[in-house]
């Protein structure tokens, strides 16, 4: 399951549905960016769409009894990162808020 196989038609690798990988971020600067990267493709088990997603990974450890985790997020490759200021999205959420307070 782990392995990418041959399709008979193509010659191409073709990766497992609902398989990914992650490996270590050797470009980590910040604290808050992840220990780990990598993508998955998850398969849809109502349409069969597959899509892809970027996978990140923040080793942690829990407040209860101190055990170490990875906590994961995912982000469709296929969506724009939201690169829009706070005031940005107060002006796009209330856009005449600026009009509405009585000073």
């Amino acid at each position: 399951m782990w392995k990418s196989r041959n399709t008979e038609s193509s010659g191409k690798k073709m990766a497992y549905k609902n398989t990914g990988s992650l490996s270590r971020n050797d470009t980590k600067q910040m604290p808050n960016h992840p220990d780990l990267r990598g993508n998955a493709k998850l398969c849809c088990p109502n349409c069969q769409a597959e899509t892809d997603y970027w996978v990140s990974g923040w080793y942690k450890t829990s407040r209860n009894d101190g055990r170490q985790f990875i906590s994961l997020g995912l982000r469709d490759k296929n969506e724009k990162a939201d690169m829009t200021t706070p005031q940005q999205m107060m002006e796009r959420v209330f856009p005449n808020a600026a009009d509405d307070i009585d000073f």
